[in-house]
């Protein structure tokens, strides 16, 4: 996920309409970002689901939710995820190796190189899991990892080490 713009960067949202650009960068399409634009008095809210009618971004998954998450413009110009899903929503900060379950209906303000994984909780035979990156300002953009490379068990615990 790419956030560019002064907003990105805290800077207090005014109700002059000025967009805020997000390009989503999944970790199955590591070379073309999707582009949107949240506005504070319009569009405030990205949703990422396995619904076409219902998502911005869909992802065809068996254990990805209609609407799973989404991803709000905040007040102060951040930017926040909530888990909406039965299967369960991640993120790992940067530096971290861990990958930080999300309490559903909460949302989590996303900071600069946090890594957005769903779904946590995966079926057998469902699949790999779907990742993006996520760049606040215009720095660089950071392609997402293969989701094998997550140390993370089918139900979307932390591996222990030696697991495989």
């Amino acid at each position: 996920l790419l956030v560019r713009g002064p907003h990105a960067l805290g800077v207090q949202m005014t109700d002059s309409g000025e967009p805020l650009a997000v390009s989503i960068l999944l970790n199955t399409e590591r070379d073309t970002p999707r582009r949107f634009e949240l506005r504070p008095s319009d569009k405030k809210v990205i949703s990422c689901g396995r619904a076409d009618k219902r998502s911005d971004i869909v992802v065809k998954h068996e254990g990805i939710s209609n609407v799973h998450a989404e991803l709000r413009l905040l007040e102060d110009g951040g930017l926040s995820v909530v888990d909406l899903s039965s299967n369960g929503t991640g993120v790992r900060l940067p530096g971290a190796t861990a990958v930080e379950r999300l309490t559903k209906d909460v949302p989590r303000k996303i900071p600069h190189g946090a890594l957005v994984v769903l779904p946590l909780k995966l079926k057998k035979g469902a699949g790999p899991r779907y990742c993006f990156t996520v760049i606040l300002g215009d720095g660089e953009i950071v392609k997402p990892p293969d989701p094998e490379e997550l140390p993370l068990d089918a139900a979307g615990n932390p591996k222990e080490e030696g697991d495989g």
